[in-house]
């Protein structure tokens, strides 16, 4: 292509990019957008243990070792305490404690997992949180006097509300043989510190 003659009479050849056509300049970049900064992750909440299962829900296993007659202290408000007969069965993986009068009623079950347990022989039952009191002593003190009869107290926590049980000799000597044999639940012991 020549281009005609410029004043003076020179021909001038175009640039050789001359007749292309001229590509639109760079986009800007975009500019940085401002965000929040994003919320920390949530904790985990700690795993609480499962509530205890409704009566209604407990089915009894077909075989299990029984305890008669064993009283359960129930608290009717206040300091007042009632206590109600019931019967304890060892099963497989649970204790569960049913009405005397009706087999098919059970009461509650807690199983053997994170139980712990106390035998006392003092005038109260003792928990896992009073035992190490100086007023008590590690181990079952003997005897008691000729006249003075001391309770055998079995308290037994795990999930939900403990269970207070008032226990003759026979049957302290069966439960905590069973909580220690079957359960692998290991029973502290203790006494009334002698006066």
């Amino acid at each position: 292509m020549t281009i005609p003659l410029a004043p003076g009479g020179k021909t001038t050849t175009p640039p050789p990019d001359a007749g292309k056509p001229t590509p639109p300049p760079p986009a800007a970049e975009p500019a940085p957008v401002e965000t929040a900064p994003a919320p920390p992750p949530k904790a985990a909440e700690p795993e609480h243990a499962p509530p205890p299962p409704s009566p209604a829900s407990i089915v009894l296993e077909p075989t299990g070792t029984e305890i008669d007659e064993v009283q359960m202290v129930v608290s009717s408000g206040g300091d007042k305490r009632q206590e109600k007969e019931i019967v304890v069965r060892f099963e497989s993986q649970r204790i569960v404690l049913r009405d005397p009068d009706n087999e098919d009623a059970p009461l509650r079950a807690l199983p053997f997992r994170g139980l712990d347990a106390t035998y006392a022989r003092t005038r109260y039952p003792v928990n896992k949180a009073d035992r190490d009191q100086p007023a008590y002593v590690q181990g079952i003190a003997k005897g008691g006097g000729l006249f003075r009869r001391v309770p055998h107290w079995l308290t037994i926590e795990g999930s939900g509300a403990p269970l207070v049980l008032r226990l003759d000799g026979g049957q302290a000597d069966k439960i905590v043989a069973l909580l220690e044999g079957r359960a692998q639940v290991r029973v502290q012991r203790v006494s009334d510190r002698e006066r």
